[in-house]
């Protein structure tokens, strides 16, 4: 681990008692409040090389906190990360089998803390109105069962459908509301070039809206979605457009506009629910064309403890505008996550992957690991 790094962590650390000494106060009135989780996961594969680059077994750890402040009319609530530096040719990195890695790197790579989420929310009318860096994948997209990897899925795919070109932690604004019934909706607009993005991981990038991204002008992310909900039942329809260009696939000229629609629905199965996902998006600009996906969670209590067993399959279709021979990404994965003490949780994990990186040569692999882990409130 390095020094940097180990300097973040100590800096997540001291901020959170920052924010836990005003939240302790405030508890008398009930105006504040602090959550948080400590992960450890380790990732190791059969496979030694991959294209001829060397594969290592990969270790890494992140601190999640989130704090919530009652002012005025609203609140203002905020995110901080901060995590290890990935490993160089970490198994993650091929196969996006851990998306813990990288959540929080910097422009070298290394592992962080940062400040991911800073809005003040507002009650208005029959919803909420957030304002200021916000998190997308925080809106849109989400359900009960794959929509984190600190407790549930860790493969990137089960946490939020790959064919939606979520940037990462920008200036927006997002409303969810309810209609009379059992109807509701969320809207979102924001930044197209965030925090974490590939040329300018900074907040300079964050603050630059005007700026450039990949050669070409920065856009606009908006997003929409109904939801559905009855009894246990789920559905959930949305639709993502980002009005900044980037390069197409397939040709040198021009640019194109990212877009899509996708789909979520969760029932009750048995003890457990099962939730499927699916979407389509423009394959002229993103490599991820389709998705399909189905993950089942079963809380099942196993030698006096409460655990719970996870397993999911998904396709990833392939654009058509690929510059190499190109399939679709087979992945499945498995999880027991077993309460141990208190909320300090043990975690196996087994991945099996196909296609890895639309790669039609590449074999299938198979990718054991362990995640621990502690909440806090």
């Amino acid at each position: 681990m390095r020094t940097k790094t180990c300097g973040g962590l100590a800096g997540a650390a001291l901020l959170a008692a920052g924010i836990a000494g005003p939240a302790a106060a405030a508890d008398a009135d009930d105006n504040a409040y602090l959550e948080g989780i400590v992960i450890g996961t380790y990732q190791a594969t059969g496979e030694s090389h991959i294209d001829g680059q060397k594969i290592d077994d990969e270790a890494n750890g992140e601190l999640y906190l989130f704090g919530a402040l009652d002012m005025g009319p609203g609140a203002w609530n905020l995110e901080v990360r901060a995590a290890t530096t990935p490993a160089d040719h970490g198994v993650s990195s091929f196969y996006g089998s851990n998306a813990s890695v990288g959540e929080t790197t910097d422009g070298d790579g290394d592992g962080r803390i940062a400040v991911t989420q800073l809005f003040y929310e507002l009650p208005m009318g029959l919803g909420d109105l957030r304002a200021g860096l916000l998190d997308p994948t925080a809106v849109l997209d989400g359900n009960d069962v794959a929509n984190t990897e600190y407790t549930q899925f860790l493969a990137g795919a089960f946490v939020n459908n790959p064919t939606i070109g979520f940037p990462s932690f920008v200036l927006g604004g997002a409303y969810q509301g309810n209609t009379p019934g059992h109807l509701g909706y969320k809207l979102f607009v924001g930044s197209d070039s965030g925090l974490q993005a590939e040329d300018d991981p900074t907040y300079h990038n964050v603050f630059a809206v005007g700026g450039h991204r990949g050669g070409y002008r920065k856009g606009v992310f908006t997003g929409a979605e109904l939801d559905w909900h009855a009894d246990g039942y789920t559905a959930q329809a949305g639709v993502w457009y980002d009005t900044g260009e980037v390069a197409p696939l397939g040709r040198t000229d021009g640019g194109e506009n990212g877009y899509g629609l996708y789909a979520l629905a969760g029932t009750p199965l048995a003890a457990g629910r099962l939730e499927g996902r699916a979407g389509i998006a423009n394959e002229d600009a993103q490599a991820a064309a389709n998705f399909l996906s189905l993950a089942y969670e079963l809380p099942l209590r196993f030698a006096n403890r409460d655990t719970t067993l996870g397993v999911a399959v998904a396709r990833t279709g392939d654009s058509g505008r690929l510059a190499f021979d190109s399939d679709p990404i087979y992945r499945a994965e498995a999880y027991w996550r077993i309460n141990v003490a208190g909320s300090f949780y043990v975690s196996p994990d087994l991945q099996y992957i196909n296609n890895a990186g639309f790669e039609a040569g590449r074999d299938d692999v198979l990718i054991g690991g362990t995640r621990v882990g502690y909440e806090f409130y």
